[in-house]
């Protein structure tokens, strides 16, 4: 794992992966969301043994503050990180924040 960030903190991104698109919850169904992230998780899991993924990565989109500056969205990227996202730190002039969950993490939950 250690390698693996490393590798990954330094732009090195030599790992098959799998990019998990936008998913989102309307207010009435609060708790799904991560519902949703587990499921897609295990379908990624499961699709990674056939295409021989390693990962799942996900941005996370930069939000505007009150002062009108783009900033990471802090809220949303602690939330994937509770789930066991591990967040990549983003370059100074990206509008993202990538984080990725590799699937050696997923085979010690299950």
């Amino acid at each position: 794992m250690n390698k693996l960030y490393h590798d990954l903190g330094l732009g090195v991104m030599n790992y098959p992966a799998i990019l998990l698109g936008k998913l989102a919850v309307d207010k009435q169904w609060r708790g799904l969301g991560r519902l949703l992230v587990e499921r897609a998780l295990l379908i990624s899991f499961d699709t990674s043994k056939k295409i021989a993924c390693k990962l799942v990565f996900l941005h996370v989109q930069f939000i505007r503050n009150k002062e009108g500056e783009l900033v990471e969205n802090t809220n949303l990227i602690s939330y994937y990180e509770n789930i066991g996202f591990t967040k990549i730190p983003p370059g100074s002039k990206q509008r993202r924040t990538v984080l990725f969950f590799p699937f050696e993490d997923l085979c010690e939950s299950i």
